[in-house]
């Protein structure tokens, strides 16, 4: 998958997850996460140190792997309005043109895309959106 690089995508609190702290500020210790498995040995291993993680450490470390997956496919922000999701691929995202079209149709009515390549997705009744993100990603990372 495509690194996206040195940028971080702009989350705000619509998302429901917002932490104004993230990896910067812990002094480097989440730099090495490079996948989603790293981030589970990063997780297990503070769980063995210091016992049951509390929710808002889990929240923290989903966040720190959803901007890591958002990086991957430069997104550069991602906000949400009451059930939709609005994520901005930056113009060199990796996700294909053609791809995006094919899911555009398969979701007709549900995804939106606009010419500045904002794609808009309502979530579904009860559907949370940390995984509906990783799902809309993994549907369009499918050819990039």
């Amino acid at each position: 998958m495509h690194r996206g690089g040195g940028h971080d995508p702009a989350l705000d609190q619509g998302l429901g997850a917002f932490l104004a702290l993230d990896q910067h500020d812990l002094g480097g210790v989440l730099d090495p996460i490079q996948d989603r498995t790293d981030l589970e040995n990063v997780a297990d291993e503070m769980e063995d140190r210091f016992g049951p993680l509390p929710e808002l450490v889990r929240v923290f470390l989903e966040v720190m792997e959803l901007r890591r997956v958002l990086r991957d496919h430069l997104v550069t922000s991602a906000y949400r309005r009451g059930e939709k999701v609005t994520l901005h691929f930056h113009p060199d995202s990796p996700v294909k043109g053609e791809r995006l079209v094919t899911v555009l149709q398969k979701e007709r009515g549900r995804w939106q895309l606009s010419p500045d390549l904002r794609l808009t997705f309502t979530l579904k009744p009860g559907e949370e959106v940390i995984p509906a993100i990783h799902g809309v990603l993994r549907s369009l990372g499918e050819s990039c």
